[in-house]
């Protein structure tokens, strides 16, 4: 292998390194609100809300169902999630909407469920 294609096979690798550190920071970098902190600033943009799940109920190939601070403020979230229905979301349960926040309702691409709240040690 002549020194020229060493040259250019380390640097795609370089840059394909890179490029995976830039957009692990760029995910990491969506604001974690609750459901009091969502504002007209934020409509558009890529947010992680999290909140109590409450009124779940099925819509088209995903959920519908509500966020709540528990202190009042609610934001609804629609969730598609095509291969079947994630078996932990559930009501009362802890969960985070990651998605875009637009006409006030998240538009969930992920929903993440805390395993243990709730839960006492021994």
């Amino acid at each position: 292998m002549s020194p020229r294609v060493r040259l250019v096979g380390a640097t795609l690798i370089a840059l394909l390194a890179m490029g995976t550190v830039l957009l692990g920071t760029l995910q990491s970098a969506v604001p974690f609100v609750s459901p009091a902190e969502l504002d007209a600033s934020l409509l558009g943009r890529r947010v992680q809300v999290e909140g109590l799940v409450r009124g779940l109920e099925p819509y088209a190939d995903g959920l519908r169902f509500d966020l709540s601070d528990g202190m009042g403020a609610v934001v609804a979230v629609e969730y598609r999630y095509g291969a079947g229905r994630p078996l932990a979301l559930d009501e009362g349960r802890l969960a985070i909407a990651k998605g875009v926040y637009r006409d006030g309702r998240i538009v969930a691409q992920q929903v993440s469920v805390r395993a243990h709240e709730g839960v006492e040690e021994p």
